[in-house]
């Protein structure tokens, strides 16, 4: 699949984090991505806490040298070989411009290259696009728990 070559996964350094602070005060997405309102405070905590865990895997977003979204896999278990993809575009005018695909992709050559054999996720049932996205690149639905579908798929298939 092509992707704009002026899309870049780039470390989740200060300016992404402050970015991230941002788009996260839209409550449109945080209801698509089930986030709750962010607190500066514990994010803070949070953001300190990456460089020890390696649980928990991130990437900015960037499009012609500026942020506009991130993405990562966490629940990282090497010893079952899995993890949970999650991601979002901060910029909504960005929404729906075939960025997600690209996303996945370099979700699954890192998770590849430390040797997950599956990815999974949990979306919100509401998030019609994310949901269409997922299936078209080989997610299959695996649980639904109330209004969060978990789904599922082999790292394999997410690198073709």
């Amino acid at each position: 699949m092509e992707f704009p070559s002026s899309l870049s996964r780039e470390p989740f350094d200060r300016q992404y984090f402050e970015a991230s602070g941002r788009w996260l005060s839209n409550p449109e997405l945080q209801k698509l991505i089930m986030a709750p309102e962010p607190e500066p405070q514990g994010r803070l905590l949070w953001f300190q806490s990456l460089q020890a865990r390696d649980d928990y895997w991130i990437w900015g977003i960037g499009l012609n040298g500026h942020p506009i979204g991130c993405f990562g896999i966490k629940h990282v278990d090497v010893a079952r070989s899995t993890g949970e993809y999650w991601g979002y575009i901060g910029e909504p005018h960005l929404w729906g411009k075939r960025i997600g695909p690209w996303m996945l992709s370099e979700a699954a050559t890192v998770a590849h290259s430390h040797g997950l054999d599956s990815l999974y996720l949990r979306v919100w049932v509401e998030n019609l696009r994310a949901i269409r996205l997922y299936r078209l690149v080989g997610f299959l639905d695996s649980t639904l728990d109330g209004d969060v579908l978990t789904m599922a798929a082999p790292v394999a298939l997410l690198l073709r």
